[in-house]
């Protein structure tokens, strides 16, 4: 057909001609590609355009077509469409290089891509490959470009994909500036512009590794926080929100020096000069030395060296002394203030007067500067010399302990701890002389007075008058009279210290005096008695004001039950230890010198720290998760805390002043250490032994029960419950009861442990139950569930006897314990037909054969099995056949099968004896294994199959059985031997 083709690449057109077919009126064109793509064209034309996919390449047949036939397809020719555009192009910058890339998903057909980005000012990078991806290594920073791929082959290009753009990281900032402030150790930084920059990020890095920075929008920015005597390298980055540039240029920031370390300084007293130390500092050039007086008056020095002198300075006087580096105009912050005085001024204006009593002087002078201590010295003719010393505060003091008829020269230096000024001017007194002999004197203990007693003066006459003298330590006077050689000075204090003498004139600085006689009375009752409690050593802290005459303390404390502390000190205070808990002591102290001790303090009480609670139970309450906590009180105490702590630590608490509290918030299923412990406000005690509890669930809130029914004398009980919201809750099912109204004849069945809401059991009929269900978790077991009671449906009725003719006859039964209704069926029919409900034992009947019969007894809980074994007594008429004279009274053999049903339950069948009112089954253990060793049990059972329960795993059991009446027994069975599954072993 001369077929000739032609594709345009930009489109998915291709065209296609050919020459005519002799008697074709339609032409078909099927194009198949290679990615297995087929569309046919139909057309009356000699040529066709149209469009296929891309990138596939295809071959084209045609072939004409009349009303009837289609022609043989041609020569195939080869067509293949342009390369397919380049989809899911994306692209990526490397930030701080000059790297972009691009890349996409292949394309249909395409053998070559051409990716090209554009700069804003138009400037281009290509980039051929035949790869899926493109990377450029030379785009300019600061640029957005914009990106094109395009695919191609040998023949075609196809268009462009979605263009995409690529934003290169900004551009480095330039010409760098930094400016040092050294008053507040920062530098301000300066910059040019970096080409699309939207931030900037100023990072300074100290040769200790120290880093700081700052961020800024503008070309400006201040680092703060330098550390002083180190040179940071500071350089900027430009930001634009997703790449940050390289750094600029750096430059070296030296900071200010750091101040002078481990200052001290020394005064030298005589010179007034001051020498100020330091360690060395390498930036630092020189160092400015400046110490200011509280009046801020400076003195100060420099020097180049570690050290430095301030000369000249004024006495009396306290300087803050700091030292400064300097690095050219940059200087560090001062060193730590070190505080320094200099020498004290010399006193002045000094003078005194003497205290013949005493045989002592009082020294005077006016106030220095800088003094903490004045010292009084006196010097006195042939060595005898004496002193004194007060607090700066003061400017008197009394120099003691001067000899009788010495002259002394006095004098006044102030100290400062570290100087002491120069001697004051001098002046000079001269002691009484002494001419009366020593004297002697004692105090008399709690009577208020001193007895003195001297030898009288030789050559006197007998009736001279002597005078005593005594002098306080208050300044208080006290004297008496005598012309013997002793009198009492009466009034006398406690607590004080006397100076006593005698003289034979009433001039105390006469010549015939005595020399001073020292004495002190027996010390006052300590007073201001204060007792700190002492927790965690259970004792107390007792301390006092001290007595002036004091040498020793008795302490003494005793409980309300006679356990007696003591401690003896010199001190004015003392401590307790191991004291008996819950009790309260009564502390006194007793103040002693040399023989004379005081009257005891005022009583003061305190309590120790409470005892442990004991007695301690815990009542746990499932329903609002609490616990109930009580326990014995105890005396002092003022609140109790209850603890409940968990395994994992943690604690629950509750608080009460009497003996019991409510902890709440329990977790089900946790179990918890309760405990308590006792305040009394003060101390706590220890807790109390730790009493283990669990919160255990709840049982269920309701339960319920559904009979099933009776099937072979056993009714099954279905109890259900509503679960219990705790973790990991099991439940047991409980049933106890009676069979046949029988107190001794009682059962108890249960349920494993099951996670369950019910479970089902098999009780004997005509029994009485009581049900209940638990539930249990690692907490613990609830108590049982209120109880469920009911009765099972009645064993079907025994001893059944039919008197009478088929066409009258009365039906009578012994009667089912738990019966409330009895029914007769006639079953004949496929359906059973009621013929008689009855609460009586008999029924009358009429037209029914006996053999048709069956009997139940019934209650609410259900009806039982039917019992249609029937004792007949017909009348003797002579109207009777023969057959119906005649009674049963033969018993055959039934025959049994025996299943096992579980590892300790037997299912037992067997055949109907005719005439048979029960049957016995006679139930004997084979093994003699002493362990599951048991008696044979014999069961009545009142039809033809029965559930043997409660029997022993891994044992041979042999099973017989007999039909039996109210007067004779059958023949008993084969015996049927089994053997009871073996228990599962756990592993």
């Amino acid at each position: 057909m001369g077929v000739t083709s032609q594709l345009l690449c930009n489109s998915e057109q291709f065209l296609l001609s050919w020459h005519p077919a002799s008697g074709a009126a339609l032409y078909m064109v099927t194009a198949t590609g290679n990615l297995g793509y087929v569309e046919a064209f139909n057309t009356t034309d000699t040529s066709l355009s149209a469009s296929l996919p891309c990138g596939q390449t295809y071959s084209v047949t045609l072939l004409g077509q009349d009303q009837r036939c289609d022609s043989q397809p041609s020569t195939p020719i080869t067509l293949k469409t342009a390369p397919c555009v380049p989809q899911a192009v994306e692209t990526d910058v490397e930030c701080g290089a000059s790297m972009g890339s691009v890349s996409w998903m292949p394309s249909d057909g395409a053998d070559t891509y051409t990716a090209i980005a554009i700069g804003r000012d138009a400037h281009t990078h290509p980039c051929v490959t035949n790869n899926t991806s493109c990377t450029w290594s030379n785009l300019h920073c600061g640029e957005e470009y914009t990106v094109h791929v395009t695919s191609g082959d040998d023949i075609c290009t196809s268009s462009p994909g979605n263009s995409t753009i690529i934003h290169m990281g900004p551009c480095a900032p330039g010409n760098l500036q930094t400016s040092l402030q050294c008053s507040t150790n920062s530098t301000s930084v300066t910059w040019d512009k970096g080409s699309g920059a939207l931030s900037y990020m100023v990072v300074g890095e100290a040769t200790n590794s120290h880093i700081t920075s700052c961020n800024s929008t503008a070309t400006y920015c201040v680092l703060e926080g330098l550390q002083c005597g180190q040179i940071y390298n500071v350089s900027v980055h430009s930001m634009d929100g997703v790449c940050r540039s390289i750094q600029s240029v750096s430059s070296d920031v030296q900071t200010a020096p750091c101040p002078p370390q481990n200052v001290a300084a020394q005064v030298h007293c005589a010179s007034g000069i001051m020498l100020v130390t330091w360690e060395p500092n390498m930036d630092a050039w020189f160092f400015l030395v400046d110490a200011v007086t509280e009046g801020g008056s400076s003195h100060s020095c420099n020097t180049t060296d570690t050290q430095c002198s301030i000369t000249s300075l004024p006495c009396g006087e306290s300087f803050s002394v700091q030292v400064t580096a300097a690095r050219g105009g940059c200087h560090s912050m001062p060193s730590q203030a070190l505080n320094v005085s200099s020498a004290p001024c010399m006193p002045t204006r000094v003078n005194g007067s003497q205290n013949c009593v005493t045989n002592s002087a009082w020294v005077s002078w006016a106030p220095a500067l800088g003094v903490d201590r004045y010292m009084v010295t006196a010097d006195g003719v042939g060595g005898f010399n004496s002193s004194c010393s007060i607090p700066g505060f003061d400017t008197t003091c009394e120099v003691p302990d001067l000899a009788c008829g010495v002259r002394y020269t006095f004098s006044v230096t102030a100290s400062n701890g570290h100087c002491d000024s120069p001697p004051s001017a001098t002046f000079e007194l001269e002691t009484a002389p002494c001419a009366l002999a020593s004297i002697t004197a004692f105090a008399q203990c709690h009577k208020s007075s001193i007895r003195v007693l001297w030898e009288p003066m030789e050559g006197s006459v007998g009736n001279s008058v002597y005078t005593a003298t005594a002098e306080a330590s208050d300044r208080s006077v006290l004297t008496c009279n005598s012309s013997a050689s002793s009198c009492d000075l009466e009034g006398a204090l406690c607590g004080l210290h006397y100076t006593v003498i005698v003289a034979a004139s009433s001039d105390c600085c006469t010549s015939q005096r005595s020399p001073p006689y020292r004495i002190s009375m027996e010390p006052c009752p300590p007073q201001g008695v204060v007792i700190s409690s002492s927790c965690e050593s259970h004792g107390a802290h007792v301390s006092w004001t001290a007595s002036p005459v004091a040498e020793t303390y008795l302490m003494i404390a005793m409980g309300g039950n006679g356990d007696v502390r003591s401690c003896n000190t010199t001190a004015s205070n003392c401590s307790l230890s191991a004291l008996q808990c819950g009790q309260q002591y009564a502390v006194s102290v007793t103040a002693s010198h040399e023989n004379c001790s005081s009257m005891a303090s005022q009583n003061v009480t305190f309590n120790t720290v409470p005892c442990q609670p004991d007695g301690l139970s815990v009542l746990v309450q499932c329903v609002n998760h609490s616990a109930l906590l009580s326990w014995t009180v105890r005396g002092g105490v003022v609140v109790y805390w209850g603890c409940a702590q968990t395994e994992d630590g943690i604690m629950l608490y509750c608080e009460s002043t009497g003996t019991s509290c409510t902890i709440t918030g329990l977790e089900c299923g946790a179990q918890y250490n309760f405990s308590v412990q006792a305040s009394d406000g003060t101390c706590n005690s220890s807790f109390s032994e730790p009493m283990l509890a669990g919160a255990a669930p709840c049982p269920p809130e309701t339960m319920a029960v559904t009979m099933f029914p009776m099937q072979n004398q056993t009714q099954f009980l279905r109890a259900s419950w509503t679960h219990v919201n705790c973790p990991n809750v099991q439940y047991l099912l409980e049933v106890t009861g009676s069979i046949l109204g029988d107190s001794q004849s009682l059962f108890e069945l249960s349920s494993y442990w099951t996670s369950s809401s019910f479970f089902e059991l098999l009780l004997p009929c005509g029994s009485s139950y009581s049900a209940t269900v638990r539930s249990r978790n690692f907490a613990g077991d609830s108590a049982p569930s209120a109880a469920i009671t009911g009765i099972t449906a009645p064993c079907p009725p025994a001893v059944v006897t039919y008197s009478g003719s088929n066409s009258s006859a009365t039906i009578s039964w012994n009667g089912s314990v738990y019966a409330t209704m009895y029914t007769v069926y006639d079953i004949s029919d496929v359906v059973r037909t009621q013929v008689c409900s009855t609460v009586q034992l008999s029924c009358s009947l009429a037209n029914l054969d006996y053999n048709n019969l069956e009997v139940t007894a019934s209650n609410t809980a259900g009806e039982s099995d039917p019992t249609r074994e029937i004792t007949v007594h017909h009348l003797k008429r002579r109207d009777l056949s023969e057959e119906e004279m005649i009674s049963e009274t033969g018993l055959s053999m039934p025959e049994v099968q025996v299943t096992v049903e579980t590892l300790n339950v037997l299912l037992v069948e067997w055949s109907r004896v005719k005439g048979a009112a029960y049957y016995t089954l006679v139930v004997r253990e084979q093994s003699s294994h002493p362990r599951y060793a048991s008696r044979s049990q014999i069961l009545t059972v009142y039809g033809e199959s029965s559930i043997v329960t409660d029997l022993n795993p891994s044992s041979t059991y042999c099973l017989s059985v007999s039909a039996q009446t109210e007067a004779s027994k059958g023949p008993d069975s084969e015996p049927v031997c089994v053997e009871t599954v073996a228990p599962a072993v756990k592993m």
